[in-house]
């Protein structure tokens, strides 16, 4: 049994049932480990870790200089965690990928992209780390609110500004280039009522074999952006019910449906660690909430947190899409499409077709394929 597609090259791409299974099974299992991972790396920090590295950002910062101190702290605990979870990382995104033909990128490339990925996350992670700091010092106890107004404001720009600063740091975007392909693209949007700032071609292919499409930015700011290897794969039809696919996001305003989510989650995740922080610190004999040795301490509240929320995410994530779907096949009318285009996705991105039912409550985003598929096949066109 085997999981075939042909492009609109007429080049078939097969990947065996077993092969598909294989893939998925490691992913699955690195996801326990890195979970694993990541509580042994808490429960060493606040076991004693943590004393060290606190210890040797004061030194650094000398006498006087908390903000400097938990600046050091931070870096530190960052660089503890990246070094740890490297082997993990890089098995994940170097070895699994070339193992099962997915990466194109030389362990060169896979290296200094990574370590551009981290100092970037480094670079606005650590002001706001220190902003949340001076917060608990001024407000001890109320300091989960300010704290949500600053991650709110700083997550709003960034998701708006992505398609002009963030995603050219990592990704070349251009123009479409099919004329027939772009007209056609733009009567869908002009049908669904929707202004882009564009739709741009994003070179995935310079580290990865797998299609993807997303709308990126925000507002004024918005773009849909194509994978080349979905463009270079599929079928016009294919790529206008990718397209409209992406577009039901904007008709459905998921992306501030999203925002709004996740917004309110991280704040309830901060109201929590604002509950058991003082207490918490206390226990560890740490004296203030405001000492950086409290930062595994919040980690774990809101990991704690994320892990018990994320089936619900998940779930409401999946129904988003699902919905998408439905206006896909609706703008496009194109059963037949949308279903090769699922068919595709799946084999080029190996996709587990029919995942475990824990597997689906807890990480997939979207419906597993052969659900898109049947909904497909059971929708009323008309």
């Amino acid at each position: 049994m085997s999981d075939t597609l042909r492009d609109s090259n007429t080049t078939v791409i097969e990947r065996s049932a077993q092969e598909v299974k294989q893939y998925a099974r490691r992913r699955y299992a690195l996801f326990g480990a890195h979970l694993v991972m990541g509580v042994a790396f808490l429960a060493a920090m606040l076991l004693g870790g943590s004393e060290v590295v606190a210890g040797a950002a004061r030194e650094l910062a000398g006498p006087g200089r908390d903000l400097l101190s938990v600046f050091y702290y931070f870096a530190g605990f960052s660089l503890a965690y990246l070094l740890v979870t490297l082997p993990l990382t890089f098995y994940r995104g170097y070895v699994l990928e070339h193992q099962f033909g997915l990466s194109t990128q030389t362990l060169g490339r896979w290296a200094r992209r990574r370590l551009r990925k981290w100092v970037f996350s480094f670079l606005i992670a650590a002001p706001l780390v220190l902003v949340f700091y001076a917060m608990l010092r001024a407000w001890p106890r109320g300091w989960w609110l300010p704290a949500s107004v600053v991650w709110l404001f700083v997550s709003y720009v960034l998701a708006r500004f992505a398609p002009q600063i963030l995603i050219p740091l990592f990704y070349t975007l251009e123009p479409v280039g099919d004329e027939r392909l772009s007209a056609r693209l733009s009567e869908l949007a002009k049908q669904a009522g929707v202004r882009l700032l564009g739709v741009c071609r994003i070179d995935l292919s310079r580290e990865t074999k797998k299609a993807n499409a997303a709308v990126v930015g925000l507002g004024s700011t918005r773009k849909v952006v194509l994978g080349d290897t979905l463009l270079s794969r599929f079928t016009r039809e294919e790529i206008a019910v990718v397209f409209a696919h992406e577009l039901g996001h904007i008709v459905h305003a998921d992306l501030v449906k999203g925002f709004a989510l996740a917004a309110g989650l991280f704040s309830g995740s901060l109201y929590a660690g604002s509950a058991v922080l003082e207490h918490a610190a206390s226990a560890l004999g740490i004296g203030a909430v405001h000492d950086p040795r409290t930062l595994p301490i919040l980690i774990a509240v809101m990991a704690g947190i994320q892990l018990l929320v994320m089936p619900f995410e998940k779930w409401y994530s999946r129904r988003r899409e699902l919905a998408s779907d439905a206006y896909a096949l609706r703008a496009t009318g194109d059963r037949s499409a949308f279903i090769s285009a699922m068919k595709k996705l799946g084999a080029l991105n190996l996709a587990d077709v029919r995942p475990n039912r824990l597997a689906e409550i807890f990480l997939f985003s979207h419906p597993p394929i052969w659900k898109r598929i049947r909904f497909a096949e059971r929708f009323e066109l008309s």
